[in-house]
């Protein structure tokens, strides 16, 4: 099985789990939320956000181990050089249990001023403290053993991993159901949330022993100093983007519920769960992938990493614009639909809202192939100017727009920072290409979603049906707008999407796979033929420069 071949099973593996268990557990989070909203106050709704935004925030020294350390595991890996892979493991069990600490450490500290920062008028200031404390200790107890998952993952099994922790918030999501029916007692409530958070990676751990027997109970060679200079270089360089990234998301939370009062941030946590099972859903889909684009940087040539960079930003970019109009569209009827009760936002900050998550996923690829090059430490100060022109401008903007002006803001940031800069380092020390039809990429799927999603707001003006019919017809009005439009950008695309769902040429269209992937395929065969044209040159010269150094002796 040649290479590739290996890489794309392993990615269609991952995903597959990846989706089977994302749809399942996003079905049982809104059966979840609706039995919250039913059983306790909007209040306690928007704590939980906020506790959930604050440990995050907390956590981001965590974010930055584990890409950066999946990418020093690559290359062992391929090699199968276990010394290497050994010494590798017991440096990330020592980094994680010093994160642990500093995460305990800043809780702790933290948790005297909770009840100020969360501005609620029936919660008890010591039950805010404890619900933060019960909280902070799942948290603790995710980051003891959450290490073990990265092996697993860097060695493109990601699908074990996905099944364990799904499987794992299946439970915990019954078990809350349950907690809220019976009891309606949110300290149980969050228990549930610690309790689950121990016992998925205890089973990863285990499962990790199991698939890699050697790292169980022997000693390892310590890494050089040289070695681990580099990886602390890239660590701290990373987890300066997690912190901007976490802090940007947990500003939307912090300002919403300090200016605005917690009854708005509980609003906006409705809004939340559907975009963290969308975020979810293709973090768990990057995840897939990820480690077969690292094992891609680490064996190919960049012209060739790039060839397949253009083909999966462009497929991955149309598929979260669709998602995101989808969003756009049917939010609101959505939340009048299940959460009868629930409070809406205005179309505007709906649409703002759903932006700034299209902006943070349109540049996901370029993030993915940054951390296959192990680009960490390039742009390290880019997080800080975006963390604070995300401060500074959600705050003014807040101050004349409510809600909606908090999103401008983060929108405002993104623009200025993120969006740009990103794909810019990858195509520099990664690539070494031109960023020109990465641009025309990004400039047209941009375009395509903002057009579609006005007609489809105006079309969907027009109609008065009930909140089902309602939230039928937008999901149809969405896809039709966005299909139609496309025909402006991409009118090869479109074309196929309509012979593939209408069967005018089935043998062109059999497959969705062939839609966006037909000349990948002697794409890739050319440059492969390319490079061992080049590789055979580089062999004869280099036997000619060895036969002439080396000169037959006269017998």
């Amino acid at each position: 099985m040649s290479s590739d071949t290996a890489r794309i099973d392993n990615s269609k593996r991952n995903i597959k789990f990846a989706t089977i268990f994302q749809l399942s557990s996003a079905v049982l989070g809104f059966v979840e939320r609706y039995f919250f909203i039913l059983c306790l106050s909007s209040e306690y709704l928007g704590l939980k956000g906020l506790i959930t935004s604050i440990l995050m925030v907390l956590s981001i020294t965590e974010f930055g181990i584990s890409s950066s350390l999946a990418f020093y595991l690559y290359a062992p890996l391929v090699n199968k050089d276990t010394e290497k892979i050994k010494s590798l493991n017991q440096y990330i069990r020592k980094i994680y249990h010093q994160i642990t600490l500093i995460v305990l450490f800043l809780g702790l500290a933290f948790l005297p001023f909770i009840p100020s920062v969360a501005n609620t008028t029936h919660i008890a200031p010591y039950e805010i403290r404890l619900y933060f404390l019960i909280y902070l200790l799942g948290t603790v107890a995710y980051l003891l053993n959450s290490w073990h998952a990265i092996i697993i993952q860097a060695d493109q099994k990601q699908y074990i991993t996905t099944t364990i922790i799904s499987v794992a918030q299946m439970a915990q999501l019954l078990v809350q159901i349950a907690i809220l029916l019976l009891t309606k007692n949110f300290y149980l409530y969050a228990g549930a949330y610690a309790l689950s958070n121990g016992t998925r990676y205890l089973v990863a751990r285990s499962k990790a022993f199991s698939m890699f027997p050697y790292l169980k109970g022997s000693k390892a060679k310590i890494l050089d100093s040289k070695f681990t200079n580099e990886i602390h270089k890239n660590i701290k360089a990373l987890i300066i983007h997690r912190m901007g990234f976490s802090i940007t998301m947990a500003i939307e939370c912090i300002l919403l519920a300090s200016m605005l009062g917690a009854a708005t941030l509980g609003c906006f946590t409705n809004y939340q769960l559907v975009i963290l099972g969308l975020a979810t859903g293709i973090a768990i889909l990057q995840k897939s992938f990820e480690s077969s684009i690292g094992n891609l940087c680490t064996t190919e040539a960049p012209s060739y990493c790039y060839a397949w960079f253009n083909k999966i930003n462009h497929v991955f970019s149309l598929g979260v614009g669709y998602c995101i109009i989808l969003l756009i569209i049917s939010f609101s009827t959505f939340f009048s639909l299940v959460y009868a009760s629930a409070e809406i936002f205005p179309f505007k900050t709906t649409f703002l809202i759903c932006m700034t998550q299209y902006l943070v996923y349109k540049r996901m690829i370029a993030t993915v192939y940054e951390s296959a090059y192990g680009i960490f430490y390039q742009d390290r100060f880019k997080p800080i100017l975006q963390t604070l022109l995300s401060i500074v401008f959600s705050f003014l903007l807040c101050r004349y727009y409510g809600a909606a002006g908090i999103f401008a803001g983060i929108i405002i940031s993104e623009l200025l920072t993120s969006t740009w800069i990103e794909p810019y380092m990858v195509h520099k020390y990664g690539f070494h290409e031109s960023m020109k039809p990465y641009w025309i990429d990004f400039i047209k799927n941009f375009s395509l979603l903002i057009i579609s999603s006005l007609c489809a707001h105006y079309i969907m003006g027009t109609l008065h049906l009930s909140p089902f019919f309602t939230f039928l017809a937008g999901v149809a009005v969405a896809t039709i707008s966005y299909v139609l439009v496309m025909f402006l950008f991409f009118p090869q695309n479109a074309k196929r999407i309509f012979q593939w769902i209408l069967r005018i040429k089935p043998s062109e269209s059999s497959n969705i796979h062939d839609i966006f992937s037909a000349n990948l395929v002697s794409e890739t065969k050319k440059r492969r033929a390319h490079l061992t044209k080049a590789k055979n040159l580089i062999k004869k010269k280099k036997e000619l420069f060895e036969t002439r150094e080396n000169p037959k002796k006269d017998t």
